[in-house]
């Protein structure tokens, strides 16, 4: 599957997750698959707690759950067991903005200042600015005192004061940042929007439909069934996080069986039109499209993203020409799961 221009999207696009959130440490314990070794023996083999799903030519060849649900506990992971998705989060923010599009509520060409009159620069930032990372606007995240903002919670309109005040890094469409504002500003513009919160517009529009029944915004939506504990990469519980600061742009949690659900729509185009995928998918600066990066590989086109958050890493990668999926989710912050997603694409493709 890889080429270099994939390989080198992956290891961009790790890197700018790697800024997303304050990080323990990392950890690297991807050991050469051998030739012939299924995919089950091979993540049997790794040091890894979380959950792997494969599907390919839209048959699940893979569903599995590796390690404990609560390292104090018993029960173990399995593909309804609930993970935080971090960054994976935008793709879902980017199809509620093209669903708006699709009702004739916004148009994603229009400047940011159409719908948040009152919003500096939003004159000259499009909307399309907010999705691709080339609006200027810096990245709260990488705020000197952002430890101490994620353990407090914060209004979408306080999270939007942090940095709207704040000149502009470069000129909108000029450059690419990955920049976890512009995600929030989206996330804030879809509740003026459709006049209800983020969470209510993601679960009525995107996760109801689908029957995502195990996916949701925030801390609270689930109770305390089936829902992974996460840990830094030395074991050590990891640190707290009020889920309202990550907001739109990765505040989401679903499994494995959700997404499932959430790959088989785009075949099916069950919430975006033709017409809105293929705007889902075009790429930009840096090969970032919407909510995903866009490259090209051994199995000719990938739409993938990863996520990074307290406790927990993630990552998805599409490959719709051979209807391919692999979700890697781990309840361990800085797992390498991108490199892990491309082992089992490569040991795919070499059996």
């Amino acid at each position: 599957m890889n080429t270099v221009k994939f390989k080198q999207n992956v290891k961009f696009f790790t890197l700018l997750l790697s800024l997303c959130l304050l990080l323990s440490g990392c950890r690297n314990n991807l050991v050469p698959f051998t030739k012939g070794q299924s995919v089950d023996q091979y993540v049997d083999s790794l040091s890894f707690s979380g959950a792997v799903l494969i599907v390919d030519q839209g048959e699940i060849v893979l569903s599995k759950g590796v390690g404990l649900v609560d390292r104090k506990g018993t029960e173990t992971i399995n593909a309804d067991t609930v993970f935080r998705l971090g960054s994976v989060s935008k793709q879902f923010t980017a199809t509620a903005i093209l669903l708006l599009q699709q009702k004739g509520l916004l148009n994603i060409d229009e400047p940011v200042a159409t719908y948040l009159p009152d919003f500096p620069h939003g004159d000259i930032i499009s909307i399309k600015n907010l999705l691709q990372h080339t609006s200027g606007i810096p990245n709260y995240t990488e705020f000197k005192n952002f430890g101490v903002i994620a353990t407090q919670y914060h209004s979408p309109a306080q999270l939007v004061a942090m940095f709207k005040d704040l000149p502009l890094e470069f000129t909108p469409g000029t450059r690419f940042n990955y920049s976890n504002s512009g995600y929030v500003l989206l996330g804030y513009l879809i509740e003026v929007v459709s006049g209800i919160s983020y969470e209510e517009f993601i679960t009525t529009e995107i996760f109801s439909p689908l029957l995502m029944t195990r996916s949701g915004y925030g801390e609270n939506t689930f109770g305390n069934d089936n829902i992974a504990h996460g840990y830094t990469s030395f074991g050590a519980a990891a640190s707290p996080i009020d889920m309202s600061v990550p907001y739109a742009a990765g505040a989401l949690s679903s499994t494995l069986n959700d997404l499932f659900r959430w790959d088989h729509s785009f075949y099916e185009n069950a919430l975006l039109t033709k017409a809105s995928k293929a705007l889902l998918y075009r790429p930009g600066l840096n090969n970032y499209a919407m909510g995903w990066t866009v490259s090209t590989g051994d199995n000719g086109r990938v739409y993938h993203h990863g996520g990074l958050i307290h406790g927990f890493s993630s990552f998805i990668a599409r490959y719709p020409e051979e209807q391919r999926l692999i979700v890697v989710l781990a309840n361990e912050e800085g797992y390498d799961v991108a490199g892990l997603a491309d082992q089992l694409n490569k040991l795919i493709n070499s059996n």
